[in-house]
């Protein structure tokens, strides 16, 4: 999209907003690049680094106030949005409404993740999370007021699933994976992610984006390859705990659904955490050469 010359930024604060921007700004091919933060929060120290920086602005946003949310995109012709968090997400409606109104070539919204085939699906009760309906929430608004629009699915991240918390202890030599196990899961790591949507954002064309879901994919093993890996890699043995699927439903049917976490433990053991070999966009950038899980791990 090199005919895209100004981007705002929302969540340029983040795990992946504040990469982005790096990277934006790097590159040079913004003649404007605006990081637009919440009401109350532009002294916070994370916004400093970027005040004297050429070609950046700060602006201060009240998503409740409609007039503040299409200032705020004035002159911009492309808007990323990196707001993850449950409270954050839906201030992506307002800024979408906005976009919209103020005539935005193209808005990214916040779905760098998994693809969830079945999210917005009352009927699937296992997919329920506030961050999901958010997400399902602003693609139903887009198509409703013709926003236009492309997204990236970039599988699953390192940095945050093959963690203890993920259920990948590997400094008490201990792993818990729910199901098989040999489901294969899409993975990448966030700089990576950053530069693949850097890429894109610059080098594709705007018709051609448009509508489209980018699939990235950096690699893609399951859950006992990581096991594998791990010992192969440091001549140790793990001690894994396998646990059914039925244990999955029993969290997220406790927390009624709203267990992220859970949620995608589910996609991985039924054999949606992966993305289809064919549907990989990779192609897009073909000297991406992405950190693969035996660097990460």
């Amino acid at each position: 999209m090199a005919e895209l010359t100004t981007v705002a930024v929302a969540g340029a604060s983040g795990q992946l907003g504040k990469p982005l921007v790096s990277l934006f700004i790097k590159s040079g091919h913004y003649s404007i690049v605006r990081i637009l933060v919440r009401q109350g929060t532009i002294d916070k120290p994370e916004f400093q680094e970027y005040r004297d920086r050429s070609g950046v602005e700060i602006v201060e946003v009240d998503y409740e106030n409609p007039d503040s949310v299409l200032a705020s995109l004035k002159d911009i012709q492309l808007v990323v949005s990196c707001v993850a968090k449950p409270g954050q997400i839906t201030n992506q409606l307002p800024l979408a409404k906005a976009a919209h109104t103020a005539g935005v070539k193209l808005f990214i919204p916040s779905d760098f993740g998994q693809n969830f085939p079945t999210y917005g699906d009352p009927n699937d009760r296992y997919v329920n999370t506030p961050v999901l309906y958010g997400k399902y929430a602003f693609f139903k608004l887009a198509n409703e007021i013709n926003l236009p629009q492309a997204s990236f699915a970039v599988g699953n991240w390192m940095e945050s699933l093959i963690t203890p918390r993920g259920g990948f202890d590997f400094a008490a030599r201990k792993v818990t994976i729910y199901g098989t196990g040999e489901p294969p899961v899409s993975w990448a790591v966030t700089n990576d992610i950053a530069r693949y949507v850097d890429h894109i954002l610059r080098t594709v064309p705007l018709k051609e984006a448009l509508g489209k879901k980018f699939r990235m994919q950096g690699d893609r093993q399951s859950p006992n390859d990581i096991v594998r890996l791990w010992e192969q890699k440091y001549g140790e043995k793990l001690e894994v705990t396998y646990k059914p699927i039925s244990e999955i439903h029993k969290l997220l049917d406790e927390s009624e659904g709203n267990n992220f976490l859970a949620s995608l433990w589910n996609e991985w053991a039924n054999g949606r955490g992966a993305f289809p070999p064919d549907e990989v966009d990779n192609h897009y950038f073909p000297d991406w050469n992405p950190k693969k899980v035996v660097d990460y791990i």
